[in-house]
C-alpha cells in the first residue's frame, strides 16, 4: 500500500512533486514529428512500429551490469555516470514490476549515446530512420522509444543522471502499460498520466516543484482541454503544441482522480479489461459508476484558489511560490505579512491559466511569513 501513496494521494497537490521536462509519447516517423519539449532536456519520442527484431548499431557501446534490463552505454560516457544510469534503470524496472504486479515479458533495452551525432547514427541503424530524419531527431529530441523492440535510445548529452533516469522511468511505464493492456489502445491522457506519475516519483525531491502539479489543476479548471480531446496520441500532441508542459500535469491530475475513484487495484483491473477487448471507457464506467465525460467535468469543477511553495530557500533567501487564483488574466491583490509588523501589498496579474508565480525573502529578515491572495493563504519559512 505504501508504494501507492505517491500515486493516488491527493494531498500531494501541495507537496514537492514535479512534472520534469522529459517528454513523452509522440508518434514520430519519417513523415511526422513530435512536439518539442521545454528547455530542461529535449523530448522523448515514440517511434512508429518497426520489426520486432532488435537491430544493432556500429556505435561502440559497453554492456553494463544490470539485473533487469539490457543497458549499454557509449564508451565515451564517464564510467560513474554509466553505472548510475544502470542502477537507475534497475530501480525503475523493479519499481514498475512491483507496482503493476507483473514482470516485463521482454527484457527492456536501454541504449545511451554520448552525443547528438552518435545518437543520430543509432537512430538510423536501430530504427531505420533516413539520414535526414535521424539528424533532425538528434537535434530536437533527447531519446526515442521503440515499442516493438522494447528499446529506449537516449542522448546522454541532453541532460544528467537524475533527470535521465526519470525520463527512462516514464518510457518504461509506457512499455509496462502496453503489456498490461495487451497492446490494446487506452486513452492517451491515461497512458501519459500514469507515465508522468511514475516519472514524478522517480525524479525525487531535489528537482521537484509543486508548480507543475498545480498547473495540471489549472488546466482542468480553466477548461483549456477536455479528456475527450486527448483520446489518441495525435490528439495529445496536437494539444501539446498549444498547452506545452502543463498538458502532462493535466493528464497526471486526471489519472490521480481516477485512482481516487477506483483505487490502484481498480486501475489495474480496468487495464486488464482492455486486454480482453473491452474499451477503457466502458471498463471505467463499470468500475466507477462515472463516465469519462463526467470525470472530465468533475476535475474541471474545482476553481478554488491554492498557493504552494515550489522549492526550498535559495542562496539569496528567497522562497518561490505559485498561485492558482481560479480566474485567468485577472488582477489580484497580494499581501505578505510576517513577524514584527512586516507587511507588503501589491497587485499581480494571473496568466492565461489563472496562475501567478512569485518569490519572497531576500529583502526581509529570515522568518515565518504568510502570503494571502484570492481568498486563500499559505505560510512558509525563509530561514535557510
Amino acid at each position: 500500500m505504501k508504494r501507492l501513496t505517491w500515486l493516488l494521494g491527493m494531498s500531494a497537490l501541495g507537496a514537492a512533486l514535479i512534472l520534469v521536462a522529459f517528454r513523452g509519447q509522440a508518434a514520430a516517423s519519417d513523415s511526422a514529428s513530435c512536439a518539442a519539449a521545454d528547455g530542461f532536456v529535449l523530448a522523448f519520442c515514440i517511434n512508429v512500429p518497426t520489426s520486432t527484431v532488435r537491430r544493432e548499431t556500429t556505435v561502440p557501446l559497453v554492456t553494463l551490469p544490470s539485473q533487469r534490463a539490457d543497458v549499454r552505454v557509449e564508451a565515451t560516457v564517464a564510467g560513474s555516470d554509466a553505472l548510475a544510469i544502470a542502477l537507475g534503470v534497475d530501480r525503475s524496472v523493479e519499481r514498475l514490476e512491483t507496482l503493476f504486479g507483473s514482470p516485463f515479458t521482454a527484457r527492456p533495452r536501454v541504449l545511451v549515446f554520448a552525443s547528438a551525432s552518435s545518437f543520430s547514427v543509432g537512430a538510423r541503424e536501430l530504427f531505420g530512420y533516413s539520414p535526414e530524419t535521424a539528424d533532425r531527431v538528434a537535434k530536437t529530441y533527447g531519446g526515442i522509444f521503440d515499442r516493438p523492440t522494447a528499446t529506449i535510445a537516449v542522448n546522454w548529452s541532453a541532460s544528467g543522471t537524475q533527470r535521465m533516469n526519470a525520463a527512462i522511468a516514464h518510457e518504461l511505464t509506457h512499455l509496462m502499460v502496453r503489456e498490461a493492456t495487451g497492446a490494446n489502445d487506452i486513452p492517451a491522457w491515461l497512458d501519459e498520466g500514469l507515465a508522468t506519475l511514475v516519472e514524478q516519483d522517480s525524479a525525487g525531491p531535489s528537482i521537484a516543484t509543486a508548480d507543475e502539479q498545480l498547473s495540471g489543476r489549472a488546466v482542468a479548471a480553466n477548461g483549456a482541454i477536455t479528456l475527450m480531446q486527448l483520446d489518441s496520441v495525435a490528439d495529445f500532441h496536437k494539444a501539446y503544441t498549444r498547452l506545452d508542459r502543463p498538458l502532462y500535469a493535466y493528464a497526471a491530475y486526471a489519472t490521480r482522480q481516477v485512482g481516487e475513484r477506483i483505487g490502484w487495484q481498480g486501475i489495474l483491473a480496468v487495464l486488464a479489461a482492455t486486454k480482453t477487448g473491452e474499451s477503457f471507457a466502458d471498463a471505467y464506467t463499470i468500475a466507477s459508476n462515472e463516465t469519462i465525460p463526467a470525470l472530465s467535468r468533475r476535475i474541471s469543477a474545482d476553481r478554488s484558489a491554492v498557493i504552494v511553495a515550489t522549492g526550498g530557500v535559495d542562496a539569496s533567501g528567497n522562497v518561490r511560490w505559485s498561485l492558482f487564483a481560479g480566474t485567468p488574466d485577472t488582477a489580484v491583490q497580494v499581501s505578505i505579512t510576517g513577524a514584527k509588523g512586516y507587511s507588503v501589498t501589491f497587485t499581480a496579474t494571473t496568466d492565461s491559466l489563472g496562475m501567478y508565480r512569485g518569490s519572497f525573502g531576500s529583502t526581509a529578515a529570515a522568518g515565518i511569513y504568510t502570503v494571502r491572495v484570492a481568498g486563500t493563504s499559505a505560510t512558509f519559512s525563509t530561514a535557510r
